[in-house]
């Protein structure tokens, strides 16, 4: 511990008990002395109330303001410009003055201990990174009946209560879209360990310079790939809800909670996922993490997306239109030529194995395209038991493609492929 590090705790050590917090106006500017606003935040840390109590200031002597500052001065002497740094939280970041900053420093003495807002403030000023948690919801699935682990990386998929009223306290302290909670009561937290730095920097550096990694890499798009990879494990539509990140570390410095981002389009299924199934579904986020790069990357890209939405759509004429879209993605992506004849035929020789397969599969893929044809042209496909039958054995097919050609690298030579090269 350094002479600074001394000194900055002792001048918290001397103000922790005694400072008195101003609570946010939404709170009525009540004030608190430091036990109750601490005990307060920590019963209510997961509502409303405890985001909003994170706005609380202390109200600082002249003397402890100006002598907090002159610590903080110093120490982050190397990121301080015109009295202000630029701090990045793990949810978003802002320029934060060095007043503000000493009433934050203040605000983690009183809810962690001097010791610990001192050590923190050590982390940022020797470059550490902020250890934290990236989690999302994910719907379309039933809730298992215990933490499912996938990988050596530990991406745990949680179970969230089924009582609406104890899921806040799984979800980020921001979160007050309280009309959503029941779309939550039947959904799987998921949980992976990652990193997150620099915790701070002068305010002129460039802003690109922030960085969210875990085990594998770069933390973006993941929750997109591992609803990817359930939904076709599963063969059901997997989306994720909310998304946000959790800090180990730090969040005691911020006036608010984390900020979240959330998907307007719920899963409303319910696909069992069991111990058994996690293998795959890990094999199969393995390769849409290590997807290709170019033009067969974002085909594939595609198809999968008009699949999962196929599966996700009300309306039969919905789910063909996405159907139809995914099927040329997949065999016909070069839009040339007569694509009802090349989609069905290049699907049939891809998955079929004997000529009965291959004369079966092309003659659903080619009535698909038919009926998907007249959504397209009309908007509206009667809801017959025919038309729903012939619906799910294309997307069987779809699917099944998708699969193949996750594993298959290059792409398949479709013309080679007719002439009777081996799928």
């Amino acid at each position: 511990m350094t002479p600074e590090d001394d000194k900055l705790i002792d001048l918290l050590e001397e103000i922790r008990e005694q400072v008195v917090f101003r609570t946010d106006p939404a709170l009525s500017g009540v004030l608190l002395v430091a036990p109750q606003y601490r005990s307060t935040y920590y019963r209510e840390r997961h509502t409303l109330m405890g985001m909003l109590l994170l706005h609380a200031t202390p109200q600082l002597s002249k003397h402890y303001a100006d002598a907090i500052q002159e610590e903080l001065r110093s120490r982050l002497d190397h990121y301080v410009e015109d009295d202000a740094v630029y701090q990045n939280f793990v949810n978003t970041g802002m320029t934060v003055s060095l007043s503000r900053l000493a009433e934050n420093v203040v605000r983690a003495a009183v809810l962690l201990t001097p010791s610990e807002a001192s050590r923190i403030v050590g982390q940022w000023a020797s470059g550490e990174r902020q250890r934290c948690t990236y989690r999302f919801t994910i719907t379309g699935v039933a809730r298992p009946d215990h933490i499912l682990t996938m990988g050596s990386e530990g991406i745990r998929l949680e179970p969230l209560p089924s009582n609406s009223g104890e899921i806040l306290e799984y979800l980020p302290l921001a979160y007050g879209r309280d009309g959503a909670l029941d779309l939550l009561s039947n959904a799987i937290r998921v949980s992976i360990d990652c990193e997150a730095w620099p915790a701070i920097r002068r305010p002129s550096d460039p802003f690109d310079d922030r960085r969210f990694t875990w085990a594998r890499g770069d933390v973006s798009n993941l929750a997109e790939k591992l609803c990817e990879a359930l939904s076709l494990a599963l063969d059901s539509f997997v989306g994720w809800g909310y998304q946000w990140f959790d800090a180990a570390d730090g969040m005691e410095f911020f006036g608010g909670g984390p900020g979240y981002s959330y998907s307007r389009e719920f899963a409303t299924g319910t696909a069992t996922l069991s111990e058994a199934d996690v293998p795959d579904v890990y094999r199969l986020f393995n390769r849409r993490l290590r997807s290709e790069e170019g033009r067969d990357a974002r085909v594939l890209d595609q198809a999968i997306r008009r699949w999962m939405r196929s599966k996700s759509r009300a309306g039969i004429a919905d789910q063909l239109i996405e159907l139809r879209i995914a099927l040329e993605s997949l065999y016909v992506p070069d839009t040339r030529g007569e694509a009802r004849f090349r989609l069905s035929t290049h699907g049939a020789w891809h998955l079929g194995a004997t000529f009965e397969e291959r004369r079966e599969y092309q003659r659903i893929l080619r009535d698909a395209y038919d009926l998907a044809s007249t959504a397209v042209h009309t908007g509206e496909v009667e809801h017959t038991d025919e038309n729903h039958d012939l619906l799910v054995s294309a997307q069987a097919l779809c699917r099944e493609g998708i699969l193949k050609r996750l594993d298959e690298n290059p792409a398949p030579d479709w013309s080679a492929l007719v002439l009777g090269a081996p799928p």
